[in-house]
């Protein structure tokens, strides 16, 4: 409820009437979006300086009450007030009532004003902000096929077209083109419980929903089937091999035969590809041990058997109830833990992924594969540069020489078939240490263990124990290339580009033509068709930018950079030291994946006690603001653990290492830091490719960095917790050999760098380099002649690595953008610092990160883990040119 000022209840009730004729509550602008959220708002006017909402989905509002959604929202952005729900679902038809409110300031005192009575229904429903809208453009011509990098059956698909459908209105017209039903037992790689069948009761369509319902073998062939000593023979219809496990099985001593009969149906022999975009709109199954099987698999394993060959995973979301609210999707690269887990993407919600249909995506591309839901994506993986074969020893991949005869994509780089199915137990489920899990997965008699404990697991086998899909469908690739501008009006852009005419030839804006730089190298996408998205095309070959209908460039904008050819080179510089330009700025209206890169399960050098993921537990965005928070994830397991590997605390870590970099700028951030002992958050820049070697050869730039402790001093007992900030460079020609102290600055503040929000300023020239705090400077580093070799006063027996650099090197190079919130580490925070209860870890244990978890006594009370104090919140990033 809004608490109203006494002047506001004098306005409302009649007796300043001549203020309001003055002013009244601008009309709120209403969207609902697909499939969940709405956004209400009005423009900013000059006076307004709180906007309020109130409102109740198909039910009238009693008067001035709360209603269902009611929020203050204190700043505008964007041009408008905004009150933006992204969970709430609405559909056509649904009525919205609602009543707003606005403080007004009209140069002489503060009133408020209020707007009641107001409706909106919903007659239709938007894409979700930042999606592609469709405009009117030229069709493709059909009947023109442009050979795309996708393959079906060793043939060039066409750019665009659909490759694959199947809606199960006609199944068995379906089956003879496309499908298999799979009859066979389930072996290797993943063992699951289950015996594949084409049965009635577990394989059916239904309202064209194909559906897949598990059973328990004996509820089909009777009480005590599952130990008969006599063989169960699949028969001529096992589609595994003959004369063995896969179409064979007898119970005898510890073996039973399969507990769980299921269905599963392919494409293999009828339909393979390599390289698209897969979309699957399916309702998952629900149920303890149940998983369901939505994958690629190779049609030709020539990279070795099983996951020797690779798997993607188009959605996977365990039954029980601890788990069906978590999706993963991603790529299996061996049957160990650390080749399971490497390349899977990880999305969590509130109610289980079982409850409804959702629409699953993956983008596999020559270069990458993207993981989406319901049009968001949640996970991109991209190989190392030489290669997924060059994880061989980290991930104990035995047979990973073999992928160094494919492309870096390997073993991701042949044709693949599809795999819908509904598995149970086996291989897919870690083992667990509280007992939760009836069977161990390398013991021998694990099948008879599961079913042992059927009592306890198959009571949770409801009605959505069952996997329903509704369609599958399969796009060629579209090339294209996706880069970003600094106009926001597409319209304007696209008049723009056709309006300027640079030196260097061709149409461009009134920015040259080599200015613009990609996101990253050309990606692909897949489409449902041109006029469904908004496009500009760039022809990269002729330099010049122009409709066209082969390279299409999705709402086509563009990063300035330091341009390729002397001639814009020179006329570049020039217009850019005499104006600046916003090159990139993000104000988090949502998290978008276009731009932002999760960085999972890294410390980096700083042997930090986090580790980073990919959830929403750790990081989202909520009223414009992005919050990275640290949470505590305790694995029993881990407790056992003595090792350096032991991490107690999750948080996020995000970059635009591959959407944006530049050389020379200016980059804010406004933002409130967190507040808890060992907190360490941080905005930082890296290179972007290491042009002088591995670090700190080519560089670290650190625009903020604070201590998130309350009473932390150093040694000569002067504060350094929260109430102070540092920027600094890392530069040396070696690890041992950091010339920070050189390039290191503070900022005390009267008050903590917690209670408030405050910028953060880095001015990054060809001849210096200064750091500020709320316009305020810190410091500016101006190498001498010497360069940073001199400045650093690095030893003549050191190398200089940066000989061929500019007087700026290292820093004269593309850097990246990093905000992350790290915890603890044996480099940041020093043996010396005296705190408050002490420091419970020594920077030279054996063990740090586990002596900082034994001493959570002292640090975990200081972390307001309900609230948002140990939230680093960070509102805008912006970049100008100079």
């Amino acid at each position: 409820m809004v608490l109203l000022e006494i002047s506001t209840i004098i306005l409302l009730l009649g007796l300043s009437t001549t203020v309001i004729a003055q002013y009244e509550v601008p009309e709120a602008t209403v969207e609902v979006y697909t499939p969940r959220g709405f956004r209400v708002s009005i423009p900013d006017e000059e006076g307004i300086k709180l906007f309020a909402f109130h409102a109740k989905i198909n039910e009238e509002m009693n008067g001035r009450e709360a209603g269902t959604f009611s929020r203050d929202i204190t700043k505008a952005k964007d041009g408008r007030w905004t009150f933006y729900d992204t969970q709430a679902k609405l559909n056509v038809g649904d009525i919205l009532y609602y009543w707003t409110f606005v403080d007004y300031f009209d140069g002489t005192r503060k009133l408020g004003y209020v707007r009641d009575d107001q409706t909106f229904t919903v007659t239709e429903l938007l894409p979700k902000p930042g999606a592609n809208k469709p405009v009117t453009t030229k069709p493709v011509d059909p009947n023109v096929c442009v050979p795309s990098a996708t393959t079906v059956k060793g043939q060039a698909a066409c750019k665009g077209r659909v490759i694959f459908e199947s809606q199960f209105n006609n199944f068995q017209e379906e089956k003879s083109k496309y499908w298999t039903v799979t009859t066979k037992f389930a072996t290797g790689p993943d063992y699951e419980f289950v015996v594949y069948q084409d049965h009635p009761k577990t394989l059916s369509v239904m309202n064209g929903h194909l559906v897949i319902t598990p059973r328990l073998t004996e509820d089909i062939y009777g009480k005590g089937f599952i130990n008969q000593s006599t063989p169960f023979d699949l028969g001529e219809q096992c589609t595994g091999i003959r004369s063995s496990p896969e179409c064979t099985q007898t119970s005898q001593g510890w073996y039973i035969i399969a507990p769980v009969v299921s269905s599963q149906i392919t494409t293999k022999g009828k339909f393979s590809f390599k390289y698209g975009k897969i979309e699957i709109r399916a309702k998952l199954p629900k149920g303890d041990w149940l998983y369901p099987e939505l994958f690629l698999n190779p049609e030709v394993e020539e990279y070795g058997k099983g996951y020797e060959s690779g798997q993607i995973r188009v959605a996977y979301s365990a039954g029980n109830a601890d788990s069906n609210k978590k999706l993963e999707g991603g790529a299996i690269l061996g049957g160990n833990t650390a080749a399971r887990n490497y390349a899977i993407k990880v999305t969590e919600r509130v109610s289980p992924w079982g409850d409804d249909f959702h629409t699953y995506t993956v983008l596999w591309t020559p270069d990458q594969i993207t993981l989406s839901v319901d049009d968001t994506t949640y996970g991109r993986i991209f190989p190392p540069e030489s290669g997924f074969s060059s994880l061989s020893s980290n991930l104990r991949i035995t047979n990973a020489n073999r992928w160094k005869s494919g492309t870096k994509m390997a073993p991701f780089d042949k044709e693949m078939y599809i795999m819908i199915g509904v598995g149970a137990g086996g291989h897919n489920f870690e083992d667990r240490s509280d007992g939760s899990k009836p069977w161990k997965n390398p013991a021998k008699e694990s099948q008879r263990d599961f079913y042992n404990a059927h009592g306890t697991w198959f009571s949770t086998w409801g009605n959505d124990a069952k996997l329903e899909v509704d369609y599958v469908k399969i796009w060629a690739l579209y090339r294209f290339t996706l880069a970003r501008s600094s106009f926001g009006d597409e319209a304007t852009w696209r008049r723009s580009i056709l309006r300027w005419r640079s030196d260097c030839g061709g149409d461009t804006t009134r920015y040259f033509q080599t200015q613009f730089r990609p996101y990253s190298d050309p990606r692909y996408y897949a489409y449902k068709g041109l006029t469904s998205l908004r496009v500009l095309i760039v022809s990269l070959s002729e330099q010049k930018m122009r409709l066209n209908s082969v390279e299409i460039c999705i709402i086509a904008v563009a990063i300035l950079v330091l341009p390729h050819c002397s001639n814009c080179k020179r006329k570049k510089q020039h217009k850019l030291r005499n104006k600046k330009e916003i090159v990139f700025f993000e104000n988090f209206n949502s998290l978008d994946l276009n731009v932002w890169n999760y960085d999972p399960n890294t410390q980096e050098h700083a042997d930090e006690f986090q580790l980073y993921t990919n959830s929403s537990n750790n990081s989202y965005v909520e009223d414009g603001f992005l919050h990275i928070r640290p949470t505590i994830e305790i694995d029993e397991n881990a407790l056992n653990d003595t090792s350096e590997n032991f991490h107690a605390i999750r948080s996020a870590r995000i970059s635009t290492k591959n959407s944006f970099y530049f050389t020379y700028g200016i980059v804010e951030i406004r933002a409130r830091l967190p507040i808890g002992d060992w907190l360490f958050p941080a905005l930082w820049l890296m290179p972007k490719d290491n042009v002088y070697d591995t670090w700190p050869l080519s560089g670290e730039i650190d625009v903020i960095e604070a201590k998130g402790n309350r009473n932390l001093n150093d040694s000569a007992g002067e504060p350094i917790g929260i109430g102070q900030v540092g920027s600094t460079l890392h530069f040396g020609p070696s690890k041992s050999l950091d010339g920070w102290r050189y390039a290191h600055f503070i900022k005390n503040n009267d008050s903590y760098y917690s209670s408030d929000f405050h910028t953060y300023k880095l001015v990054w020239t060809p001849e210096n380099i200064t750091f500020l705090v709320d316009e305020n400077s810190l410091g500016t580093v101006s190498p001498p002649s010497g360069g940073f070799f001199e400045l650093g006063k690095f030893s003549s027996n050191a190398t200089n690595p940066w000989v061929n650099g500019t007087i700026m090197a290292p820093f004269d190079q593309d850097f990246y953008l990093i905000i992350n919130l790290a915890v603890g580490g044996t480099h940041f925070f020093s043996d010396n610092n005296i705190n408050q209860g002490g420091k419970p870890w020594s920077n030279n244990d054996t063990d740090p990160g586990l002596e900082f978890w034994n001493g959570k006594d002292q640090w975990l009370p200081t972390w307001d883990l309900q609230g948002n104090t140990t939230h680093f919140i960070v509102d805008y990033v912006k970049v100008w040119s100079l």
